[in-house]
């Protein structure tokens, strides 16, 4: 019964992490928060209970350290006209973490309880991807309309999210689910590379071309080299990107990332606080900062109408929210922790579909983290959720690697001198209870080291 709530709870927040986008349902614009609070609530049963890893146990320090540091920013920059403002921004910038301590909990590096996760998600994703497929070919034939305009004389097809950046990543979510479940047929794979290239957006470039550089040269093990030849691969293909979003002085996202380190340098070592720049929270209270630096006179940094639809750029990279908010001392920190947590998927040794699909995945968080501002909603949470359940399936991988023959020996070494004696005496019944007792003690020193 416990395996079955954990595995329903952690369906459920995937599902509901699929509703998000539709907006049209007024409620479903707190359903990113709603799974963080379910995350929150695990992740204290986990503390209470030990279920964390030594490793993840050391990142969850230092994402309180990295909030401890941003409410001392907030104190010492004393921009905010109200708390409300910095506690919404310590939300959103915890938000993803959480989900992925969260997940961690629920899991409990529990092997049975991994696959029967990954082996319903592998279903609904599978579902997903094939919706999609149908969507996107009447979408090319012009019978619906799904895509936002075009690049390159190509529809960016984005299905029912409205966006195509974060569709492509929510494909290569659930295209690695796929893969980890160890489920997955070519035809699976066939469809959410159409699927990627089909949104023509930056961040399913690096995240398709990467997969498919990695799987078709049959890459196991990453190497710098590697990293280095696929940023070669990938200039031309995210060059447009780079050059009109990152480099264009006149871009929003340049803008933001210039001013971000502007707003770090005055506050150095420390940021402005939460709430205060590049967040969503700052974009809806128009921090002062905007004003000081002359936002407020940049169409594109206030809130405008666009096809009737009314938005803004203020909050439209990950990068600037963290350099600005927290400073370069809060940037080292989360570099450090986001670090640790994608380790795994780079440094892991394992078959070269699975290793491919988690290096494009973890490259496209961190190409997402400098190109969107949304990744730090249900996006984000989408694939720390897959970050999750692949290194429960890592962490179990080692322990089965490295650690059977230390429990064997400790097994066999203190242990089999009870057995002889028993043996010895010809008392059966001694026999069978110091037997019991020895496989119960195996199993507890197992439980210990996980």
């Amino acid at each position: 019964m416990k395996l079955s709530i954990n595995k329903f709870v952690i369906i459920s927040m995937f599902i509901i992490a699929l509703i998000c986008p539709i907006k049209q349902i007024s409620i479903v614009g707190y359903f990113d928060e709603l799974i963080m609070m379910i995350s929150v609530a695990a992740v204290l049963i986990g503390l209470s209970k030990r279920r964390f890893d030594n490793k993840d146990l050391k990142n969850f320090i230092i994402l309180i350290f990295i909030v401890l540091l941003g409410v001392v920013s907030n104190i010492r920059s004393n921009l905010l006209g109200s708390s409300n403002y910095m506690v919404a921004g310590i939300i959103e910038f915890v938000k993803i973490y959480i989900t992925y301590f969260g997940v961690v909990s629920i899991l409990g590096y529990n092997e049975d309880l991994f696959y029967g996760v990954t082996d319903s998600l592998a279903f609904v994703s599978k579902l997903y991807l094939r919706v999609a497929f149908i969507f996107m070919i009447l979408n090319d034939l012009g019978m619906i309309n799904m895509s936002n305009g075009e690049r390159f004389g190509i529809k960016m097809y984005h299905f029912y999210i409205g966006n195509a950046s974060i569709f492509g990543a929510v494909i290569a979510a659930m295209t690695a689910i796929i893969i980890i479940s160890e489920r997955y047929r070519i035809y699976d794979i066939l469809i959410s590379v159409i699927l990627l290239f089909s949104t023509v957006k930056g961040i399913s470039f690096v995240i398709v071309i990467a997969f498919l550089c990695l799987w078709i040269f049959g890459v196991k093990k990453i190497k710098l080299i590697h990293i280095i030849g696929l940023c070669l691969v990938l200039l031309p293909f995210v060059g447009f990107q780079i050059k009109n979003y990152i480099f264009n002085t006149t871009a929003p996202r340049y803008r933001l990332i210039y001013y971000g380190i502007v707003t770090a340098l005055r506050y150095f070592p420390l940021g402005s606080g939460f709430g205060t720049y590049g967040s969503n929270i700052a974009a809806v209270h128009y921090s002062k900062l905007y004003y000081r630096y002359g936002f407020n006179y940049i169409r594109s940094l206030t809130y405008f109408k666009k096809n009737g639809v009314r938005m803004t750029y203020l909050n439209d990279t990950y990068l600037a929210m963290i350099i600005g908010e927290l400073g370069f001392l809060g940037l080292i920190l989360t570099c450090v922790m986001v670090y640790r947590i994608l380790k795994p998927m780079f440094s892991s040794d394992t078959f070269v579909e699975e290793k491919s699909i988690t290096t494009a995945l973890a490259m496209g968080l961190l190409a997402a983290m400098t190109m969107m501002g949304s990744i730090k909603n249900y996006p984000g949470q989408i694939i720390m959720m897959v970050v999750a359940l692949y290194n429960c399936k890592y962490y179990n991988r080692v322990y089965d690697g490295e650690y059977d023959e230390e429990y064997d020996e400790a097994y066999d070494e203190e242990y089999d001198e009870a057995y002889d004696e028993a043996y010895d005496e010809e008392n059966d019944e001694e026999y069978d209870e110091k037997y019991r007792f020895a496989k119960e003690y195996k199993e507890m020193i197992k439980n210990m080291k996980i």
